[in-house]
C-alpha cells in the first residue's frame, strides 16, 4: 500500500532538497557579501602594513631554515654562529616562523618566495623581498660530508643577492 501511495506522489527528497536550497540562499549570499566587504578591507590594510614593513626594513637580509633533521644541527653550528648580527635569523618549525621579527610579515614573505627551498636567504629591496634558495647546494655539502663549505655557501649567496 505504501509504495502505490508513494508512487502518486512527486519525489519528496528533490522538494524537500529544494526547500532547504531556496530557505537557505538568500543567508549564503548575504554572508558572501559581508566576507568580500569586510575581508578585501583587511587584505588592503594588511598589505599596507607589508609595504610599510618592507620601507622601513630596507637593506634587511634574512636567512631562514627548517628544523629538518639532517640539516639542522649542520646549520646551527656551522653556519648561524658566523653570519654577521645584522643579518635575522628565521627558524621554521613546521609551517610557523620562530623570529624576532613580525611572525605575520614572515609568514607572508615565505609564502610569496619566489625561489621555494629551504635554506633560504631573503633581503628586502626597493621595497621588496628578494630571495635565493640555498636548497640544493646545502644539501649537496651535506651529503659530500663538505659541513665546512656550509658557511661559504651562506655568505656567497648573501653577496649574490646584495650586488644583483
Amino acid at each position: 500500500m505504501y509504495t502505490k501511495f508513494r508512487n502518486r506522489l512527486p519525489n519528496l527528497d528533490v522538494f524537500a532538497a529544494a526547500a532547504v536550497f531556496i530557505l537557505l540562499f538568500p543567508f549564503i549570499l548575504l554572508v558572501f557579501v559581508f566576507v568580500s566587504i569586510f575581508g578585501a578591507g583587511y587584505d588592503k590594510k594588511f598589505l599596507a602594513e607589508y609595504k610599510e614593513f618592507l620601507n622601513q626594513n630596507e637593506g634587511m637580509k634574512i636567512f631562514c631554515y627548517t628544523n629538518r633533521k639532517n640539516s639542522v644541527q649542520a646549520i646551527e653550528s656551522n653556519v648561524l654562529p658566523s653570519l654577521d648580527d645584522s643579518i635575522n635569523i628565521v627558524k621554521l618549525v613546521g609551517k610557523k616562523p620562530h623570529t624576532d621579527l613580525d611572525e605575520r610579515f614572515v609568514e607572508y614573505a615565505l609564502y610569496n618566495l619566489q625561489n621555494i627551498g629551504f635554506p633560504n636567504v631573503m633581503q628586502i629591496r626597493n621595497g621588496e623581498m628578494h630571495d635565493v634558495s640555498l636548497h640544493k647546494k646545502i644539501y649537496a655539502a651535506l651529503n659530500e660530508n663538505k659541513v665546512s663549505e656550509l658557511h661559504s655557501i651562506v655568505k656567497e649567496a648573501i653577496w649574490g643577492l646584495e650586488h644583483e
